[in-house]
């Protein structure tokens, strides 16, 4: 379904600094998919934070967090459907950038992040357990950095002012 008062603010992709590198970093935005293919669209919009922070133990492990909330919507409201957190452990965290996994039901998923560019991106690739025969294909989303709004202006036409 569609709401024209929800939209969404974009913001620049920008690096992820090296004291954020060394500590940990967060980024907050919304997950786009990486084609073109219907097959990959998101079912809801998803708005999202991650956070990703080394360890403070030797023995503790290094931990990407990911903050999830999903809107439904129809012509006359827009709703919450979900809101999610999922844990995913850091397997690589080195100057370039990390890559850290989430083992789920039917689907693993591996967080990419790049820190000399910013880029993030969440790669959903089927792990073919007993049962899960319908995921067959890897889908592949990127973080988008901004956020979803309601637009309540009289006009619903935030997005349009000032651009004259």
């Amino acid at each position: 379904m569609h709401n024209d008062r929800f939209k969404v603010m974009r913001l620049p992709t920008r690096p992820i600094n090296d004291v954020a590198q060394l500590s940990g970093f967060s980024r907050s935005g919304i997950w786009e998919p990486g084609s073109k293919n219907a097959g990959e669209a998101l079912a809801f919009p998803i708005q999202v934070q991650i956070k990703c922070s080394t360890h403070h133990y030797k023995d503790e492990p290094q931990m990407c967090h990911i903050y999830s909330v999903a809107f439904g919507m129809t012509p006359e409201a827009v709703s919450v459907e979900s809101i999610d957190q999922d844990d995913f452990e850091v397997t690589t965290w080195a100057e370039s950038g990390l890559t850290a996994k989430y083992e789920g039901l039917c689907q693993d998923s591996v967080l990419s992040v790049s820190f000399n560019t910013g880029v993030i991106t969440l790669s959903d690739i089927p792990n073919h357990k007993k049962g899960c025969q319908a995921f067959t294909e890897t889908n592949t989303y990127r973080l988008s950095q901004g956020n979803y709004y309601v637009d309540t202006t009289p006009g619903n036409d935030l997005d349009k002012r000032g651009t004259k």
